[in-house]
């Protein structure tokens, strides 16, 4: 949903989605957006699927394009003649680690020839027909060649890269996974309920913490999360994951229980139980050394869908605690789990059977 509620509103735009029934629906979209906003009644918005799966232009079959102008919406095929270039197998732009992914793309920038500049220049040709700037497809790939031989694109990737590394500060900047050396370093930071944190990172070797935390979760909780897709200048690898954590949060019907499963749980509990007294949500609560169980209170009235979200539930206690242990310096700290059906009863009246 990031293209339909971008707070720039983009004019133009090529929008690739990755499930074909999906595709005119966000042509619809774009075509009531331009109808209602004059202003955007000139822009070309494109919505792509390609026929083997990706959301991008692919080398090798065919790809799906609704075009959106003037408030109308178009559908045609394109494949790599339309852009006066050969078909490639999907297989020759993708694979390979991070690193190589990256010397590749280094080497078409320096003017390597290939399938894989064919493939950047297939997707960068259909952005400038978007905006404007290209009057076909094939005038597009002729102006994306041309920026990579004069070096222009070179020279734009450099600048972003530029301003991308100041914006990385020390909290958010990616250490390796591997180092023969590890290194340690120790931040402290207060969270916005106002809980002192002591951070320290390490880097050690990805892989064998990974396979030690997995042995892990036979025996402890835990979670481990993973990404092993990649895709040029879209989808990186990452893993993430925990092993016995400090607290666990279960809920049923209008009820709660925030169970400590070790010493940093019992801590935790004091100051959670402190920002649960302080809601308006809980109908009551008790609490021992190693536990909170509570009652959410019932709604009294319907909300209008809009406002549901603000009825009494268990997002109102999980509300509490974002805002009790959030904080702009550690983006991985968070509540890893899954809800269940149970949790629609608490915004409509259902009965059950």
């Amino acid at each position: 949903l990031g293209p339909l509620t971008n707070p720039a509103k983009p004019q133009s735009g090529v929008i690739g989605v990755g499930v074909r029934d999906l595709a005119p629906k966000f042509a619809e979209m774009f075509s009531r957006r331009q109808i209602k906003n004059s202003s955007q009644a000139h822009s070309r918005i494109l919505v792509v699927h390609a026929t083997d799966g990706i959301d991008e232009i692919t080398p090798e079959t065919t790809t799906c394009v609704y075009e959106v102008f003037e408030g109308k919406v178009t559908y045609r095929e394109i494949s790599a003649t339309d852009f006066g270039l050969s078909a490639h197998p999907l297989e020759s732009v993708s694979g390979g680690t991070a690193i190589e992914r990256a010397n590749r793309f280094q080497e078409v920038l320096n003017g390597a020839t290939g399938a894989l500049r064919d493939f950047i220049v297939m997707n960068s040709a259909v952005g400038l027909y978007a905006a404007g700037l290209a009057s076909d497809l094939k005038h597009g790939a002729r102006l994306a060649n041309e920026s990579i031989d004069c070096g222009r694109a070179k020279q734009l990737v450099q600048t972003y890269v530029e301003l991308t590394r100041k914006a990385i500060t020390p909290a958010t900047a990616a250490l390796p996974l591997t180092s023969p050396n590890p290194s340690f370093t120790l931040a402290e930071y207060t969270t916005k309920g106002g809980i002192h944190v002591q951070r320290k990172t390490e880097s050690v070797d990805g892989k064998k913490v990974i396979e030690d935390l997995v042995k892990s979760l036979d025996h402890s909780h835990g979670t481990l999360f993973a990404s092993s897709y990649e895709f040029p200048g879209r989808y990186t690898r990452w893993d993430l994951g925990c092993v016995n954590p400090p607290i666990m949060i279960t809920s049923q019907n209008r009820t709660f229980a925030i169970s400590a499963f070790n010493k940093r749980g019992n801590v935790l509990l004091v100051p959670i139980k402190q920002k649960l007294q302080t809601i308006e949500a809980i109908e009551a609560m008790s609490a021992t050394d190693t536990e909170i169980t509570g009652l959410i209170k019932e709604n009294k009235e319907r909300l209008p869908e809009e406002y549901r979200s603000r009825q009494f539930s268990i997002f109102s206690v999980i509300r509490a605690l974002i805002e009790l242990f959030s904080s702009d310096e550690d983006h991985q700290l968070g509540l890893f789990g899954s809800f269940g059906y149970d949790l629609a009863f608490q915004f409509e009246p259902t009965k059950l059977r």
